[in-house]
């Protein structure tokens, strides 16, 4: 049988999951709790089972005609080459940070978008909301052929690009914990209340708080987090999370499950919004066409 292409598609990059890969009395993996099945595992990062709570098969690819439409899971792909390369030189603390070209520096700041997107949950939450109001569909600009799913990876595409847009150029604190770890989840993006700022989990000892820069150019710092700002971050992830927390300690872990069975986390996800946006520094609407 002929092997699919990209067939299992992962939302959190594993150039980024490998960072919480510890070693179990058997083999190597993460420390996982399941939110919908309210279950505390660890999880295998080798083999064809790795990390499996973090993909899922064709999550960015629709069909067509009985046919595999490829070209979003490249795009992600080039987007992560671009993210590994910055995380490789953030990780020394390089100065100066450099980019191939001008196009390697904007992918990389479309990468960090679609974390705040790129998550099962909000696919599938933006995919019923289609479903249940088709005029979403104008809004999006999709062709009427399109099924409920592509619509949705459209509406995706188009988020990023108006937010890397929004916050060009752009200006970065990178957050390093010396010795305790950040917490990992299913959307590792999240936004001030205000959209003027944002938080991005990289690894377990590196976070990423942008905004928009008053300069020309990019403009970045390093600094090291205090134990309060890393707890404070900590329950913000957890508060983000819908299907799954991630630890390289399973006592780190346990200590934020009990967060998740609490009121605050569950009236967070009952107010929260899911964004179908129009496309506004697009000519037009992005189709998947191949």
């Amino acid at each position: 049988m002929e092997r699919k292409p990209f067939k299992r598609n992962h939302f959190i990059p594993r150039v980024i999951l490998e960072h919480w890969v510890t070693r179990s009395s058997r083999y190597l993996g993460v420390w996982v709790y399941d939110i919908p099945e309210k279950r505390k595992y660890f999880a295998e990062a080798r083999g064809k089972k790795a990390f499996s709570f973090a993909a899922l098969p064709d999550l960015y690819i629709p069909k067509l005609d009985d046919s595999r439409l490829l070209s979003m899971e490249k795009w992600f792909a080039s987007q992560e080459a671009a993210l590994a390369s910055l995380l490789k030189q953030v990780k020394s603390r390089q100065d100066p940070l450099k980019f191939k070209d001008p196009s390697t520096l904007w992918a990389t700041q479309i990468g960090i978008q679609a974390m705040a997107g790129r998550s099962r949950y909000d696919i599938e939450v933006i995919s019923r909301s289609i479903e249940d109001q088709p005029e979403l569909r104008e809004i999006v600009g999709s062709n009427k052929q399109a099924s409920d799913h592509q619509v949705a990876l459209e509406n995706l595409i188009h988020l990023c690009e108006e937010r890397a847009h929004k916050y060009n150029p752009l200006e970065i604190d990178f957050f390093f914990s010396a010795e305790q770890d950040f917490l990992m989840c299913d959307r590792p993006l999240f936004y001030s209340p205000d959209e003027t700022e944002f938080w991005l989990v990289m690894t377990n000892r590196l976070m990423l708080n942008g905004r928009k820069s008053h300069n020309l150019t990019l403009r970045y710092r390093y600094n090291d987090v205090t134990a309060q700002q890393l707890s404070t971050l900590n329950e913000l992830i957890t508060q983000m999370a819908r299907y799954w927390i991630m630890a390289k300690d399973e006592k780190q872990l346990d200590q934020y499950i009990t967060l998740v069975k609490q009121g605050l986390w569950r009236s967070n996800r009952e107010r929260e919004e899911i964004l179908v946006r129009r496309p506004q520094h697009l000519r037009t609407g992005w189709r998947i066409t191949k």
